[in-house]
């Protein structure tokens, strides 16, 4: 399957350290440029006050922005892995269902929920650097949903067990569809663009008018900024990523196969596998002898 990125979809594909190091760059030349400008600067009380009053309207903004940014991002994320979590949760309720009912059929259906996992897992979380619907999981969807309903008009079902059948069905279906209303990334690139704008000016004022003149304090004071800076902005960046988002929400589609090609689905109940085979063959091969008969003598007497 081919994906055509964005630049941005393209530049959060990248992986995280790499991602850290570009983002790096910038930040090490804005500051030590302000640390130059600022030694080299003469002392001017009155533009120096002004520079800190600017100083301080962009560092608000960056904190503004960085803040609804990290805020916006997380709530995304969260909602974005509880649909998958539900989306699951009902997948392994509605294999065990089938799985109980003792027809055939209900383990194929199973062995379909595990193709649509993995058509999942593979198209549409992010492993390909984007996240929406995709042919593959559609179709192994609908086929599913046929079965299921073939299924529950042909077997012979309880009432109880034909409305848990669809119960979790409509759940699964329902879940997937909240967790197609999730995009990824969800800032607008002139929104990131502001965030790493306000960063780089905060940080340039940072260095050029530091607190104090004390060589060893200005630097670490500088420094410590820009990495609060660099980790702030990398965070955000991370959590706008669907390759690394992809890689937090895996878990509940591992467990959910796992399930079924273990057989913790229940897929083997009903089957007969094994069921009244081997049925007296104790008191065939002399094993376990029953009672004697009233013409025989008793087990191990002549």
């Amino acid at each position: 399957m081919q994906t055509n990125l964005s630049a941005l979809e393209a530049f959060l594909d990248l992986p995280i350290w790499l991602i850290a190091l570009i983002v790096t760059i910038p930040i090490a030349l804005v500051i030590a440029l302000g640390t130059v400008l600022s030694a080299r600067r003469t002392e001017d009380p009155e533009s120096a006050n002004f520079g800190r009053e600017a100083l301080a309207i962009v560092s608000g903004a960056f904190i503004f922005v960085g803040a609804f940014a990290v805020v916006t991002s997380w709530d995304n994320q969260t909602r974005f892995a509880a649909s998958i979590t539900n989306e699951f949760t009902s997948a392994t309720s509605l294999a065990e269902d089938l799985g109980g009912i003792g027809d055939p059929r209900g383990k194929l259906v199973a062995e379909a929920l595990v193709e649509y996992a993995l058509a999942v897992e593979a198209y549409e979380i992010g492993e390909l650097g984007t996240v929406g619907p995709t042919r593959e999981a559609q179709i192994q969807l609908a086929t599913i949903e046929a079965d299921v309903v073939t299924i529950a008009e042909t077997a012979s079902l309880t009432d109880h067990q034909i409305d848990n059948v669809y119960t979790h069905l409509e759940a699964l279906k329902d879940a997937r569809k909240s967790r197609l209303t999730v995009q990824l990334p969800n800032l607008p690139i002139t929104l990131i663009l502001l965030l790493v704008a306000s960063s780089l000016i905060a940080l340039f004022g940072i260095s050029l008018y530091p607190p104090s003149k004390t060589r060893w304090l200005k630097y670490f004071y500088t420094i410590s900024a820009g990495l609060i800076v660099l980790l702030i902005v990398v965070n955000i960046l991370a959590l706008q990523s669907p390759r690394n988002i992809s890689t937090q929400v895996q878990r509940p589609i591992d467990l959910f196969v796992n399930s079924v090609t273990e057989g913790g689905a229940n897929l083997e109940i009903g089957e007969g596998n094994g069921e009244g085979e081997g049925e007296g063959e104790g008191e065939s091969i002399g094993e376990k002898p029953g009672a004697p008969q009233p013409s025989q003598p008793p087990a191990g007497k002549p």
